[in-house]
């Protein structure tokens, strides 16, 4: 089995050189590593250079940049290999990563493979932790309901994927969002036929100070907040294509919550404005009630979606 792994990057001088070394000391030797520079301007491309004239599994493309989604989708281009892995080039991967993947991928070649996260930060002190429980090809509707009970679902670099699978329906992440991941991966889950996991600590997601995700400026909340409504109701035009299941549902409820997580943070003014758009387009409805937890959310939604937050985020 062969994995092409793609990394972009954009000035990460402090954290490449970690990131590609996780790459490199994987005990497992069949991959390719396929570098994305989207225009950085420090030292990145000299520590990147240094890994490429080292071991020729590394290649590095230079482009304009354009942002993280327009990095991965040029990185596609150029895989080679069976299955296909995204690091984002500030964090790092276990070392058995590859060769868990392959033991698991000679049972079954699965549409796509998930794995245990850490979410850690600068100093490697651990924030949070995501466990799933390994299985081969499990029914692909218990397999949503299981994975939406956990702290991630939509991360690009949370899934080892099929690279025939993905060029067949030719996924793309949409440039210039934030959270580009969440307007994707539910597409590429409801259009999975199948899914393995790995109970093994595959990735270590490193929360730095001025990342996107931890970002406190007012401007960027609202971004994410208006990008997640954008990539929301693609997801929805995209879910009408695809017939009737217990799986779409599912996703269905999960992305709803979500969007009304999104409010959170945002000031009177702006709240009242995404929350009536919200309840214009039947967001809250969205919540499918197919357990007592989920019906209990949904009621809670409807009556405030303050109360929503604080009771269960």
């Amino acid at each position: 089995m062969r994995f092409s792994v793609v990394v972009p990057v954009y000035n990460v001088e402090e954290y490449i050189e970690k990131c590609l070394s996780s790459i490199l000391n994987q005990t497992y030797s069949n991959f390719e590593v396929i570098i994305v520079d989207d225009g950085s301007t420090d030292g990145s491309f000299k520590i990147i250079d240094k890994f490429v004239n080292k071991d020729k599994r590394f290649m590095v493309f230079k482009k304009q940049n354009g942002g993280l989604s327009d990095a991965r989708n040029y990185g596609i281009k150029y895989v080679t290999g069976d299955y296909l892995l995204f690091v984002d080039s500030d964090d790092y991967i276990g070392e058995d990563l590859l060769l868990k993947l392959n033991n698991v991928l000679s049972k079954a070649q699965t549409d796509l493979v998930t794995f245990n996260s850490v979410v850690c930060d600068d100093s490697g002190k651990v924030i949070n932790k995501r466990d799933i429980p390994e299985y081969v090809n499990k029914d692909i509707n218990l397999i949503i309901k299981e994975l939406i009970t956990r702290p991630f679902v939509e991360p690009a670099w949370l899934y080892c994927y099929k690279v025939k699978f993905w060029r067949k329906y030719n996924f793309k992440y949409k440039k210039g969002m934030y959270h580009e991941d969440f307007g994707l991966t539910p597409l590429i889950l409801l259009n999975a036929r199948s899914i393995s996991s790995i109970n093994y600590y595959g990735y270590f997601y490193v929360q730095r100070a001025g990342s996107i995700t931890k970002s406190s400026e007012y401007d960027k909340i609202l971004k994410k907040c208006n990008d997640f409504y954008i990539q929301y109701f693609d997801l929805i035009k995209n879910f009408k294509k695809i017939k009737d299941c217990l799986m779409k549902d599912i996703l269905l409820s999960y992305m709803s919550e979500c969007l009304i997580l999104k409010l959170r943070g945002l000031n009177d003014e702006d709240y009242k404005k995404y929350f009536s758009l919200i309840k214009k387009n039947h967001v809250i409805s969205r919540i499918k009630p197919y357990n007592l937890k989920k019906f209990i959310k949904k009621i809670v939604a409807l009556i405030s979606p303050k109360l929503y937050i604080k009771l269960f985020f």
